[in-house]
């Protein structure tokens, strides 16, 4: 995969949002998800009200809660009404729990923020929805003719296809090719992310990183090198990244529909305390410098 390193942080840095791991939760950092979110360029100061953004499993809502905050600022930053946004957002989720507590989050984002119950609750409706990402339908008029999803943000899965009901681990396998061997769930996730993109859509994940040199990976290596852009790859290995312990090698990973320029490749190893904010906005500032 076609990259130049361009700088090696060390730092402590925690991961974001809460994991799906043989149906437990590992909640993490909030301002993780603000860095996730940075480096995709998903900025209040940019316009995301005529964009769309999607989150594919959004958990207790920690990534959809600060994109609505995000979207909301966006808003007032041109004078457009929160009415404009009905397309601006998308989140799924498989667990109607989970979408629920999304749905009711993002209500009371949008209360905070000094909109009326009505608006909070018929957005919170259109936006929030309980579906499976990798098999949902509805999906498709995002790439067929529906201009597709410009950023698709998040922390996918990380289930091992053995503990998934067999049949649908078949549904999974006929959809996806690159879900070869003893891939991982969120390598599906991967593909119809960026299956879904626009035509300079952009998909930031907190994720393992195991796909980038394990066997199973090859596919999706391949798929990523024939039709995208890395632009960043954070590697957090040795960070306090989880609440809990859990061996996930995680990274951040920003891949664009583009053709290959320059990457930033970083890790964090946990030598020092990130949270003040300034090795973040190294990294942001060198993506945001290499490609856009």
């Amino acid at each position: 995969m076609p990259s130049r390193e361009v700088r090696t942080v060390a730092g402590k840095l925690k991961i974001a949002r809460p994991v799906w791991e043989q149906n437990s939760s590992v909640y993490t950092k909030p301002w993780v998800v603000e860095f996730v979110l940075d480096l995709a360029g998903y900025v209040s100061s940019a316009n995301l009200v005529d964009v769309l953004a999607v989150e594919p499993c959004c958990g207790g809502g920690e990534f959809f809660e600060a994109m609505v905050r995000r979207l909301v600022g966006s808003c007032k930053r041109r004078g457009r009404d929160i009415g404009e946004c009905g397309r601006s957002l998308l989140a799924l989720d498989i667990d109607p729990t989970a979408a629920e507590q999304t749905r009711k989050r993002t209500i009371a984002t949008l209360r905070d923020e000094g909109y009326g119950k009505d608006v909070a609750e018929g957005l919170a409706n259109r936006w929030v929805r309980r579906a499976d990402f990798l098999l949902d339908d509805d999906l498709d008029f995002l790439r067929l003719g529906g201009g597709g999803a410009d950023y698709v943000v998040g922390n996918p899965p990380y289930v091992r296809l053995e503990a998934i009901e067999p049949g649908l681990v078949d549904l999974y396998r006929g959809r996806y090719r690159t879900m070869k061997g003893r891939a991982d769930l969120y390598v599906g996730f991967y593909e119809r992310a960026l299956d879904l993109l626009s035509g300079d859509g952009v998909c930031a994940f907190i994720c393992a990183d195991r796909w980038l040199l394990n066997q199973y990976g090859g596919s999706l290596r391949k798929l990523v090198t024939d039709g995208y852009a890395v632009e960043a790859i954070v590697e957090m290995h040795r960070s306090d990244a989880f609440r809990s312990e859990v061996l996930a090698y995680p990274a951040v990973t920003v891949i664009r529909r583009a053709a290959q320029g320059r990457a930033l490749v970083a890790k964090l190893d946990g030598s020092e305390d990130t949270e003040s904010g300034e090795v973040l906005k190294e990294l942001v500032a060198a993506v945001g410098g290499g490609g856009r």
